[in-house]
């Protein structure tokens, strides 16, 4: 998580005295790799992408600045939606709360993995087939790019304060993450594979984990933007991150992920 804040303050600190542009290619970022993107002062999205902070849902929190960038980008509200909901974001609502700049209409698919009986052949087609696809798709995005890092700063696209979309009021928000992060509400469900329950998943919403809920509250209820220092927060940001990783709960979730299950985050 320090290297992920070194990143941080190094591309900073280069945005101090040039302009920093990120480019988000097709697909959903997850985590980390949302967080790298947030870290440029201006973002290209490509129209098929989106973001995911979805650490809430294995017991974590964003600890790369992920929530503080969104903060600056994009007001409280919506970083509060992205981190407790853990809901993904796509391009079209990216650009209109403030995190993209501007969004590039990739015309064709991301490709998929053919299933011909041969696995060692789709391996190898489907894997020349994202290179292609790379080469595709950057020849769209990375001349966007260059004309948002070299043209005059007031051509760039914008989003004020003023006229940014709200993703959730708040009301709502603590409406939903109130029902899923009681892990009681899931007691019919715990431990079944997701694909066996998807409606009832569906309906209930993923759930929350109770211990990263608390941290984000007490991060954002710290947070006062007459005195906000960007830095300062992303340390207490990671901070309360690599506090969550001691709670026994985060190999529930983390077990829960990557078994694809629902997960039981009762207190041991």
């Amino acid at each position: 998580m320090e290297k992920g804040v070194l990143l941080y303050r190094k591309i900073r600190k280069a945005a101090q005295y040039l302009r920093t542009v990120g480019i988000c290619g097709g697909g959903l970022r997850f985590g980390g790799s949302a967080e790298i993107s947030l870290m440029a002062d201006y973002l290209i999205g490509d129209s098929r992408s989106g973001m995911c902070f979805s650490e809430a849902l294995m017991g974590i929190i964003p600890g790369w600045g992920g929530i503080t960038r969104v903060l600056v980008k994009a007001g409280l509200v919506n970083a509060a939606y992205m981190a407790k909901t853990g809901r993904p974001v796509f391009a079209p609502e990216l650009k209109a709360i403030g995190v993209y700049n501007d969004i590039v209409e990739i015309p064709f698919a991301l490709p998929k993995k053919q299933k011909t009986g041969n696995p060692a052949r789709d391996e190898k087609n489907y894997l020349q087939a994202l290179e292609d696809h790379d080469d595709r798709a950057g020849a769209l995005l990375l001349p966007a790019g260059l004309e948002y890092a070299t043209c005059p700063e007031e051509k760039i696209p914008s989003v004020g304060k003023s006229e940014r979309k709200i993703l959730a009021e708040p009301e709502s928000i603590e409406r939903e993450v109130a029902r899923r992060v009681n892990p009681d509400h899931y007691a019919h469900l715990w431990a079944k594979p997701l694909k066996v329950v998807d409606r009832e998943i569906a309906a209930l919403g993923r759930p929350l984990a109770p211990q990263s809920i608390q941290a984000i509250d007490r991060l954002l209820g710290s947070y006062d933007s007459a005195k906000f220092d960007e830095e300062a927060f992303i340390h207490k940001e990671l901070q309360a991150d690599a506090a969550l990783y001691r709670d026994p709960r985060f190999l529930e979730g983390l077990s829960a992920l990557l078994n694809r299950r629902v997960p039981d985050f009762r207190t041991p």
